[in-house]
């Protein structure tokens, strides 16, 4: 139970840096005012705020955890580098507050207005965020990660160079022009059912008519502009991609920037070239030679070298990170449902036993089901790319593509070439036939729909990364949930 305070603020008591809450109720009761004061550093936890005034006030560096607020005013108020935890945030209004390099985690945001304010360098993960919008506001660099978005209409807002990951959307609404700026919104897209309408002034569009006529009248008018990144990526990621087009727009786009001393917008090109992962360690090294022959021409000790200084290693950094370990996702159906138990247990254990061969250490799977009849299991492989081929091969034979006939399949001879020679592959594949025979035997049919690839296009080339049962699938890796198959 929350401990009611007693508690008064006057308006000269301005520093209150660095304080520490937990399990305590402010609001105007306790003549509660934080207006004008600095809380910079502090940490409130399991508190609650209704009706407090925070406005003008620098909370700069604060955490708050498992907080809520309640028709506050944060009108002009400093909350940047602060971190929100499992927190909710339901208030009419917020004017010119500043969110910059914030961390909004598990937070909800209900019924609000945002007018003037900067969101700058902001993450948000696994948050709701419902009936919000958002005017007059920046939002530049920031990233939402496993967020809801419901009942949004977003069509005024300037999205640009923000950056959505798995995003779920319910009744929003999209800004027509914005989205070939915005990172991974042109993936999710191209794969989702979630209601969501693209809207170009008082129009709106479905999904897939912005994907089939949208994009392409978007393409000549960025053409005429000489616009190469949004260009990019459409190219990348639209319905129709041609990634040596796109990389030969980045490299123009990458050119020019760097001759003009722009190092903000390389740092976005190279946010995707990064984040598409089509281009191999050669791409990368040209691109990067594009930015650094901007060097010769700078002269020592000037203010263009000191910014060059300052951001070449960030730009490096974005450029050449990898954002995980290499995977592969390989979606399987059977004629099974979970209600038949034994036949379904032993079905799991042999998908064990081969994603993670011997229990060795060099990979990890993660086994995800779909509980419906058929039953749908995705497995998910990630670590050192020299035990691929022999699970991904081992996984064809259990779904009973011949051996004559997997070297055929995408991926499979390239995965080859880096095989570990000092891995026993015989006794995996020969495991991998016995399963098949004995599910068989069993009535147990598996057949593979789909697999794809994260990460591996250091190994791989771009047209060798995924292999589709049926060519209507559209589902890239872009999302990690389970989807239903027609």
């Amino acid at each position: 139970m929350r401990k009611r305070i007693k508690i008064k603020v006057s308006q000269n008591n301005t520093r209150q840096h660095s304080l520490s809450y937990c399990n305590q109720v402010f609001n105007n009761k306790n003549v509660v005012n934080f207006k004008n004061v600095s809380l910079t550093h502090s940490r409130f936890t399991k508190c609650y705020f209704e009706n407090i005034n925070f406005q003008r006030a620098a909370v700069t560096g604060s955490v708050f955890n498992s907080c809520i607020f309640i028709n506050c005013n944060l009108d002009d108020a400093d909350f940047e580098f602060c971190e929100f935890r499992n927190s909710k945030i339901k208030i009419n209004k917020i004017s010119g507050c500043s969110f910059n390099n914030s961390n909004f985690i598990e937070t909800r945001f209900e019924n609000i207005n945002f007018t003037g304010c900067t969101f700058t360098g902001a993450y948000l993960e696994n948050c709701k965020i419902n009936q919000v919008k958002i005017e007059y506001s920046t939002l530049e660099g920031a990233q939402f990660s496993d967020c809801q978005f419901l009942n949004i209409d977003w069509r005024n807002l300037n999205l640009e160079f923000v950056e959505f990951i798995k995003p779920y959307m319910n009744n929003a609404v999209l800004p027509f022009y914005q989205i070939p700026y915005m990172f991974g919104i042109l993936e999710y897209l191209k794969t989702t059912t979630d209601n969501v309408r693209i809207a170009k002034g008082k129009k709106t569009f479905s999904v897939q008519e912005y994907l089939e006529d949208g994009l392409s009248s978007l393409l000549n008018e960025y053409e005429k502009k000489q616009l190469y990144l949004p260009m990019s990526n459409i190219y990348i990621f639209g319905i129709n991609t041609d990634y040596n087009k796109a990389f030969e727009l980045l490299s123009k786009e990458v050119a020019g920037l760097a001759a003009v001393r722009d190092f903000r917008g390389i740092k976005f090109c190279c946010k995707l070239i990064s984040n598409s992962n089509m281009f191999g360690r050669n791409h990368l090294n040209k691109i990067y030679k594009h930015i650094t022959d901007a060097d010769i021409s700078i002269e020592p000790n000037s203010a263009e070298m000191k910014s060059f200084t300052r951001n070449i290693g960030e730009i490096r950094s974005i450029l050449f990170k990898r954002h995980s370990l290499p995977t592969i996702t390989m979606r399987f159906k059977t004629n099974i449902g979970i209600e038949y138990s034994l036949r379904f247990s032993n079905l799991i254990n042999q998908f064990q036993k081969i994603s993670k061969p011997d229990h060795t250490n060099r990979v990890n799977s993660t086994i995800k089901l779909a509980f419906n009849s058929p039953l749908l299991i995705d497995v998910r492989i990630e670590g050192d790319i020299k035990l691929f081929s022999s699970i991904l091969v081992s996984f064809l034979l259990l779904s009973g593509v011949s051996p004559d006939e997997y070297t055929t399949y995408p991926m499979v001879s390239s995965l080859l070439s880096y095989r570990d020679e000092d891995f026993n592959e015989n006794s995996l594949i020969s495991f991998a036939k016995e399963c098949k025979k004995n599910l068989m035997s069993e009535g147990i049919e598996v057949a593979l729909i789909e697999y794809y690839s994260n990460d591996l296009y250091e190994y791989i080339e771009s047209n060798d990364k995924c292999f589709y049962a049926d060519k209507t699938l559209l589902q890239m890796a872009t999302r990690g949930d389970i989807i239903a198959l027609p």
